[in-house]
């Protein structure tokens, strides 16, 4: 998860009329999403975004057997848990945890959402 992001974020938005087949936009959606987390730091209004965009992964592509569209959903309820909503965390851990795509972040997800029972939703 290391590298350039600015300039990762900047080739994928410049080339996007390229990507033009579904494994060539999963892999530019994942990878944008990837960017804009690692560039989010603790800002708000960053981290929404990069959580925006990993859900466009999900919008998109749920129904790809890549274990990558799981650890989209597990890294937006991340996000969601470093915004203070943790009852909309544990829901998308939920989710995770009865998903066969990976396993490894199914069990995670499991004690993650297990950690966060009895969250109140966020107040708006």
């Amino acid at each position: 998860r290391k590298g350039n992001f600015a300039a990762a974020i900047q080739s994928i938005e410049a080339n996007r009329t390229f990507f033009t087949n579904a494994d060539q936009q999963f892999d530019a959606l994942f990878t944008l999403a990837e960017a804009k987390a690692g560039l989010a730091a603790a800002d708000p209004a960053k981290l929404q975004d990069a959580a925006i965009a990993y859900m466009r992964v999900v919008a998109h592509f749920n129904a790809k057997t890549d274990p990558r569209v799981v650890q989209a959903v597990y890294r937006t309820a991340e996000i969601l848990e470093k915004l203070g909503q943790p009852a909309e965390a544990a829901g998308l851990y939920n989710q995770i945890s009865a998903d066969d795509r990976d396993k490894t972040l199914a069990a995670e997800a499991k004690k993650k959402a297990e950690q966060l029972k009895g969250a109140k939703p966020a107040t708006k």
